[in-house]
């Protein structure tokens, strides 16, 4: 039997999805074997190319891999071809300049084959998606991907789409080239994305062939979209945006200038907005939640613009499922990121401005719901959804316990009551995570009272809302311990036993159970015992009749059963329903004196 040519044993990497095999095969024959011999080759019976089974497949890290070939390719076999037809351009005028000098290599390129053959096979806004990173792609790439779809059989309104999309792109590559030497390249980088846009109308109000005009609607602006995008409107003809260049093609200041490019993002995310809401069926969309991080980046300094575009990110955490791409993920995280770093500063300008207090007051409890909300809109996308790092989900459940105990007293009980309604579906979802550190062992185990400049009663008062919510008290760390445990296990609370009174009663009477088990074998009455007779010098403060009843108090049949069958070692696990299982399990093998 003759051995697997590479040709084959490529297909056979992209259809399992072994990113790792395919490294392996680069490194063996090279990147230009790979474009020569492999990415137009049929991977299946079917004569599907590699990249759309990647795409059918949901293999987000395999396209990611073999989009890079192609940029890659495209950018060392065609840039210098690029480069010097671009030069020529000159002396520059917009009355008689023309994109088709720049675009012919690729025109004349038959590696457009590669996206045209796939563009009726994938939704256009999905293939967008799949082939643009607009933070780090060059116009050159933008160039080629759009020449790539415009060559395709596609219908005239998904060209509109991919002119529109495109045309957003280049927009967002403005920022770096009005730092630049103006000269004729970044005025062509800099008009390019009002170009798409005009060849969008144009093709739009083309009535050939008896075909009818296409429309513009403009995206319609909720009182949210105005708030983070400003007073803005999409441009719908062509005459507005030819008034525009012209009004702009005598010399500017470099402020007037990124006047203009904000302006340009603004209406960008307006037809970002209004094209990808109005694609239910292809989920959320990662190039418009990328396009809406780079434009909150113009807000640093505006508190009020910069917090309604994060809104607005979050808001789309809604919409994430286990198809959704896995930079989504990275969007969320920048943006909460983002909104915490704001209340820090908030916080941190309170003493000089008191307005501040009651800002931050109306606005806390919008930023607990929707990066509760990104967290579990994630979350709950599992098993499907391969996310196995949980650093970031516990860095910000870090965070978001220092923002609330920074600013939980400052709330009225209206919003206490408001801030618990978010928490709610949270806890919903966050409780059976086991074996990780959770919001609620966060907030029981602080260091001290004046980390963070909290008090006891603001941690008391913290805990109880949390209970109240569904926060579970059995609810375990790596180690097995549960919030619980955590009360007695150290000295944070010793130094306040009314305060440790009140909490244990709190999580005794949301569901906490005093004989579960680390995996030590510590229960939460062993560890009061511990307590009682340690000769720590807290001792004594742990030293109650209320605690002392509890050691001397006779478990529950029910619980006593329970460790006879743990420490006995007698086999229980298909004996018994799940939810008698599970309480066998909180109960230590190992017996404690």
């Amino acid at each position: 039997m003759a051995a697997p040519n590479a040709s084959d044993l490529f297909c056979k990497a992209v259809s399992e999805g072994s990113v790792l095999q395919l490294k392996i095969l680069r490194q063996i024959h090279g990147r230009k074997a790979i474009m020569a011999n492999f990415m137009d080759t049929p991977c299946n019976k079917q004569g599907d190319t590699c990249l759309k089974v990647a795409i059918e497949s949901e293999f987000y890290d395999v396209l990611e891999f073999l989009v890079h070939q192609l940029k890659g390719h495209i950018m060392f076999g065609l840039y210098k071809i690029w480069k010097a037809s671009i030069k020529n351009v000159s002396p520059f005028s917009w009355e008689t300049y023309t994109f088709q000098e720049v675009t012919e290599p690729f025109v004349l390129s038959p590696d457009i084959a590669i996206i045209r053959d796939i563009c009726h096979k994938v939704p256009i806004t999905r293939l967008i998606e799949y082939l643009i990173d607009v933070g780090c792609d060059e116009p050159l790439w933008l160039e080629f991907v759009l020449n790539s779809i415009l060559a395709s059989s596609i219908p005239r309104p998904d060209k509109i789409v991919a002119l529109e999309c495109i045309g957003t792109a280049f927009i967002f590559k403005q920022t770096h080239y009005l730092f630049q030497r103006r000269n004729v390249l970044n005025e062509i980088r800099f008009w390019r994305g009002p170009r798409c846009w005009k060849e969008a109308l144009i093709l739009r109000n083309a009535t050939a062939d008896g075909e009818p005009a296409i429309p513009k609607v403009p995206c319609e602006q909720s009182e949210m979209l105005r708030n983070a995008f400003g007073d803005v409107a999409e441009m719908t003809t062509v005459e507005e945006l030819e008034q525009l260049e012209q009004q702009w093609s005598l010399p500017r200041e470099l402020e007037e200038w990124q006047i203009l490019r904000q302006s340009l993002e603004a209406q960008a995310l307006l037809v970002g907005h209004r094209t990808f809401t109005r694609q239910t069926d292809t989920g959320l969309n990662s190039f418009h939640l990328e396009n809406l991080v780079l434009f909150s980046n113009n807000f640093n300094k505006q508190n009020s613009r910069a917090f309604n575009i994060y809104l607005i990110i979050l808001d789309q955490s809604y919409g994430f499922t286990s198809t959704s791409p896995h930079k989504c993920v990275g969007h969320f995280v920048r943006t909460i990121y983002g909104l915490l770093i704001l209340f820090d500063k908030l916080w941190a300008n309170q003493q000089d401005h008191p307005e501040t207090r009651e800002i931050a007051s109306k606005n806390l409890v919008l930023t607990v719901k929707y990066t509760l909300a990104a967290l579990t809109n994630v979350s709950s996308a599992s098993p499907h959804f391969r996310l196995i790092d949980r650093t970031w989900q516990q860095d910000i459940q870090k965070k978001i316990h220092v923002l609330l105990s920074n600013w939980l007293s400052s709330l009225t009980k209206e919003h206490t009551e408001n801030l618990k309604e978010c928490l709610v579906p949270f806890f919903r979802i966050y409780n059976s995570n086991h074996g990780f550190l959770s919001l609620l062992h966060m907030v029981v185990n602080f260091d001290r009272p004046s980390t963070y400049m909290t008090t006891y009663s603001t941690t008391v008062q913290l805990i109880q809302l949390m209970l109240e919510a569904g926060a579970d008290p059995r609810i375990t760390d790596r180690n097995g311990k549960t919030p619980f445990h955590c009360l007695f296990d150290g000295s944070v609370w010793t130094c306040a036993r009314s305060n440790l009174k009140t909490v244990f009663k709190a999580m005794l009477d949301a569901g906490g159970h005093l004989d579960q088990a680390t995996s030590s074998g510590r229960t939460v009455i062993s560890l009061i015992k511990s307590w009682r007779t340690s000769a720590l010098p807290f001792a004594n403060l742990v030293r109650d009749p209320y605690f002392d009843s509890f050691i001397y108090s006779v478990l529950p049949l029910s619980c006593s059963c329970a460790q006879v069958i743990r420490q006995k070692r007698i086999p229980f696990e298909n004996q018994l329903p799940p939810s008698l299982k599970s309480f066998v399990l909180l109960h230590s093998d190992i017996k404690i004196t």
